[in-house]
């Protein structure tokens, strides 16, 4: 399918940021500047948002000896390659360490270097991947052997002798490595397979689970689990590497929704299962299987608790399971047993609202069940273990993810104020120790520098740290290890714009807002507003991360306020979360608007109160949207990027998360309903989306379209053919930033 082009629109004219429209009256400086802005688009596009190049995907050795890791060779390439850094040859000043490329996209691919089987497809989209090349891999526990996909075949490099062998052609996703190094699994049509990851003997291959209905699949993630619940796939080895645990998923329950790309009427439409708020979700179950093919169910009551969050095996103990009803209001940990299949109920998180799924937790170590909590007296999500649930971290260290378990430690991402987030080390009590001497919670160790934005991998003895400074323009990588921390080369871009975001709380309850000015403001005129959230729930935009201001500073430079503010309903506490609770309107729209009002009463006569736009996308285009027609009397102008525009259109299981089911609470659905609200419209309203959006689908913007049609508003809609809910295309996003840009100019007279 070919790519759009949206045109190519006259760059925006230069704004009040700049001196002066004649280049050649322009000093050398000012010259720089507007150079700076008009490449910004194309450079932010060429180089994913200037990732591209990027190390990324770090995992170090069990014996500590080597890291491998993904990057591509130059900041305008997509293709990943697979690297090793050798972790014992450090120089003296701990700067660098030797890096080797061990397998090499481009010379390994025999033809298109992306081309892949619609289910690799599908879950790149959900992880939001627009990288190319080698994505993603897998090694055994000693990191001598890895496997990865490429063009859709599998292949195996052996690290020990450098050898490669292609083993699967075509149609290949998910390949893991067992940990004994013994075989690969892996997802090909609709079955789950194995085969033995040796790179000299003939591929001695088995089909473990398959059958020949087209909506049953084994082994593969669900919509729902790869989009909401942060569960991409559908396999887990055990660690002795002798079976596994394999999802089976019956999509027949679940309604039928057509894709199409209208420009090319003769394709044939695509055709997918998409469970909305209210309808039926897929059955999923759980197996025992062995390398025979021989199968164990495993045993819960599936019709109470539907959703399988998230599934767990390591070496201190059976395997657990998470599973949650459909109302969302507990998480309840199972574990399994290995040679019956039956399950024993561990532990239950229950909340009134909803029990939030948190990233690698519960996971088991040496010491029990380590698991988190909400403390309702501090507000705080805390680290907790055992069967008395008691707590290993602090009060006001808010826990984000469990991301590994030693012996000795869990690893854990956290943040101990709303806007920073570090990499932390939790010292797990001796297993001999009573519940009364475990629950002594003590300050965990930081191993990320204090500030900015980093996330981690690996255990408290050697780890890897990708962390965003609050002043340098890219993400720093390192890995520790022996006593030494070496850097790992990036070969990103940086950006000639420079964000200087000034961080303030807004409002009555503080909420984090950070504003942005024009490079050369010299704060003697009133600027235009346009403000840039996301404000919804599990995704959090003010930061402190210079690089995270990167597409707001060059709006600002070209003679904007930007302000980018979190309210209610985002992430910060669990009570400021709890906001949206069958509200997705007061919340994220007051949040908004109070950040807007603290910023004009902070800046007097620096602001233009009658000139303020707003731009987001997905549910910040929702949000957009909602503050054009609920708050005309603020907002004069809004850009909304695919916005779910009536929320019965969206799945079950994040909408039924926050207002229940449509059947339940219609007057939820009814106040958030964009379409109900079109008559109000006063402002200008431009909406973008992708017709190949298979998440939130074209037809909330076609259905917002055709109630302000009915309601005689003008506005203007621009869709993308052949765009997803991503827009990787380089022409489809360096044109929309311009023409965002260009629309808020001219909407705002500015």
């Amino acid at each position: 399918m070919a790519h759009p082009d949206p045109g190519r629109p006259t760059p925006p004219q230069p704004g009040p940021a700049d001196v002066s429209s004649d280049a050649a009256a322009e000093s050398p400086a000012q010259q720089s500047q507007r150079q700076t802005l008009e490449q910004f688009p194309r450079e932010r596009a060429a180089t994913q948002s200037f990732r591209a190049g990027a190390p990324r995907a770090v995992r170090i050795a069990r014996d500590h000896s080597q890291a491998l890791f993904l990057r591509s060779e130059a900041s305008d390439d997509p293709v990943l390659n697979l690297w090793r850094v050798d972790l014992t040859q450090t120089r003296a000043d701990d700067a660098q360490s030797p890096e080797t490329v061990v397998a090499h996209a481009r010379t390994l691919a025999t033809d298109n270097i992306d081309r892949l089987p619609a289910a690799e497809r599908a879950r790149r989209e959900r992880l939001r991947e627009a990288g190319q090349g080698i994505t993603d891999y897998s090694t055994d526990n000693d990191q001598t052997k890895v496997c990865f996909v490429l063009s859709g075949s599998l292949w195996l490099l052996d690290l020990t002798n450098g050898t490669s062998a292609l083993l699967v052609e075509a149609g290949v996703t998910s390949p893991t490595m067992d940990p004994t190094g013994t075989w690969v699994a892996f997802n090909q049509d609709s079955g789950l397979h194995v085969i033995a990851a040796d790179t000299a003997a003939a591929p001695q291959r088995r089909t473990l689970c398959s059958e020949p209905a087209p909506e049953v699949t084994w082994g593969q993630a669900e919509f729902l689990a790869a989009e909401e619940m942060g569960r991409y796939r559908g396999f887990w080895w055990a660690p002795s590497g002798d079976r596994l645990l394999v999802t089976r998923v019956d999509e027949s329950p679940v309604s039928q929704w057509v894709l199409g790309d209208p420009a090319n009427p003769a394709q044939s439409v695509r055709t997918v299962r998409y469970p909305a708020a209210g309808t039926a979700n897929a059955v999923v179950q759980l197996h025992l299987v062995s390398l025979d093919g021989s199968t164990t169910a495993v045993t819960w009551d599936v019709d109470e608790y539907e959703y399988l969050a998230s599934v767990s095996w390591s070496r201190w103990g059976p395997p657990l399971v998470c599973v949650q009803p459909r109302d969302q209001r507990c998480v309840v940990t199972l574990s399994v047993d290995p040679e019956t299949g039956t399950t024993t109920e561990r532990s239950r998180r229950s909340e009134p609202d909803w029990t939030d799924l948190i990233p690698g937790a519960p996971v088991w170590t040496a010491s029990g069940i380590v698991d988190t909590d909400v403390d309702v007296a501090t507000d705080t999500r805390r680290l907790v273990i055992g069967a008395d649930r008691a707590a290993l971290t602090p009060a006001g260290l808010q826990i984000r993810a469990v991301v590994a378990a030693d012996a000795h430690a869990v690893t854990v991402l956290a943040s101990a104020n709303a806007i920073s987030q570090g990499f932390y080390a939790v010292a797990l009590p001796d297993p001999t120790e009573t519940a009364v001497q475990t629950g002594s919670a003590v300050q965990p160790m930081l191993l990320s520098e204090p500030g900015g934005w980093a996330v981690g991998a690996g255990t408290a003895s050697a780890f890897a740290i990708s962390r965003a400074d609050p002043t340098a323009p890219r993400t720093r990588t390192t890995v520790t290890s022996n006593g030494h921390t070496i850097e790992i080369a990036s070969m990103a871009a940086t950006s000639a714009i420079r964000p200087s975001p000034t961080f303030f709380a807004a409002g009555d309850v503080g909420l984090d807002t950070a504003v942005l000015w024009p490079t050369d403001y010299d704060g003697h005129r009133e600027l235009p507003i346009i403000m840039s959230p996301y404000g919804g729930p599990h995704a959090q935009r003010v930061i402190d991360a210079a690089s995270a201001y990167l597409t707001e500073q060059w709006m600002a430079d070209h003679g904007f306020c930007v302000i980018v503010a979190d309210g209610p309903g985002t992430p910060r506490t669990p009570d400021f979360e709890r906001a949206v609770h069958r509200d997705l309107v007061t919340g994220p729209l007051h949040g908004q608007v109070a950040a807007l009002e603290a910023a004009l009463a902070r800046y007097p006569g620096q602001l233009d109160a009658k000139r303020v736009g707003i731009r987001g996308w997905s549910f910040g285009g929702y949000l957009a949207a909602l503050a054009i027609l609920e708050r005309p009397d603020v907002f004069q102008a809004a850009v909304a990027g695919a916005p779910v525009t009536q929320w019965a259109l969206y799945d079950t299981h994040y909408t039924e998360r926050y207002l229940g089911t449509p059947q339940d609470h219609p007057e939820a659905y009814a106040a958030s309903d964009l379409t109900l609200h079109a008559e109000a419209l006063s402002g200008q309203l431009l909406i973008v989306h992708g017709l190949n959006d298979d998440n939130v689908f074209a037809a909330h913007t076609l259905r917002l379209s055709s109630a302000l049609l009915a309601a005689g508003k003008p506005h203007t809609v621009l869709p993308l053919t052949g765009v997803s809910h991503m827009t990787p295309q380089e022409v489809v996003a360096q044109n929309l930033l311009r023409l965002d840009l260009q629309f808020l100019q001219q909407a705002l007279q500015h």
